[in-house]
């Protein structure tokens, strides 16, 4: 994996990723909050632009309320620190138990997060990520969260 920066702001980048990953696998928005910068920005796939820390969050609080049984597994690519701002460039597979069809759904798609390094340390400052749906669980599904 391509990166650049130093050990670090990578170790400050990679704890964060697992913050974010961890909460996103417990359905936890208030665990995930702290992840986020106030000015975020999440682009998700079908949605317009969200705009603003209270904005994202009420998304990520309604998603994990409507699919609370997750599992969501990264694969970083690429990532760059430049100064006071870094990129992530990543691929994931996700499994959510979808309530109105009754069984889970694999998501699989490319991640680019931007982070930016604040006062509280680094912070994720934009969100944008690609998903094409599968119609098969994956071996994920039964993971231990």
């Amino acid at each position: 994996m391509p990166e650049s920066g130093s050990p670090s702001d990578l170790s400050a980048l990679a704890r964060l990723r697992d913050l974010m990953m961890d909460a996103d696998n417990r359905a936890d928005a208030a665990a995930f909050a702290p992840a986020l910068a106030e000015d975020v920005v999440i682009m998700a796939p079908g949605i317009p632009a969200l705009i603003g820390r209270e904005t994202c969050l009420t998304f990520v609080s309604e998603v994990f309320t409507a699919y609370p049984q997750r599992r969501i597994e990264e694969t970083v690519h690429e990532i760059e620190v430049s100064g006071d701002l870094a990129f992530e460039r990543a691929s994931f597979v996700q499994v959510v138990d979808d309530p109105e069809l009754g069984r889970p759904v694999r998501e699989c798609g490319m991640s680019l997060r931007i982070y930016r390094r604040t006062a509280d340390g680094w912070k994720a400052a934009r969100i944008i990520w690609q998903a094409d749906e599968e119609a098969e669980p994956s071996s994920i599904a039964s993971a231990p969260a």
